[in-house]
């Protein structure tokens, strides 16, 4: 059971941590613990100072002795606040999700009168 564990985390750590790859003295946002329905996803605008796997040492811009550890989940880059850091969609806008099968107009009924 215990190698399930591991087997299972070594899988989440090598195909999502990569995604969420930062560098030092990257720029990322943090998600708000408190978050309502109304108020902010998101709050920062911080500094990634070092890393820990799976954890980053993020400090405020404006005041660098206001430092804390974050898990990678709970952060992201600057350039992508939305909860997704890339687009892990292979389409492309323009191709339809659904399939290329030429569809048949319904038939006309026609009424008499």
């Amino acid at each position: 059971m215990e190698n399930d564990k591991n087997r299972r985390e070594s899988f989440y750590d090598s195909k999502i941590s990569k995604i969420y790859e930062l560098e030092p003295a990257d720029k990322v946002f943090q998600r708000n613990r408190e978050q309502n329905k109304w108020g902010p996803r998101f709050d920062g605008l911080f500094v990634a100072k070092s890393k820990c796997h799976p954890n980053y040492l993020i400090c405020d811009i404006l005041n660098s002795d206001n430092c804390e550890f974050f898990h990678f989940n709970l952060i992201f880059k600057e350039g992508s606040p939305t909860g997704e850091p890339y687009s892990s969609n292979s389409r492309t806008e323009n191709e339809r999700r659904r399939s290329a099968r030429v569809k048949k107009n319904p038939k006309t009924i026609h009424h008499i009168s």
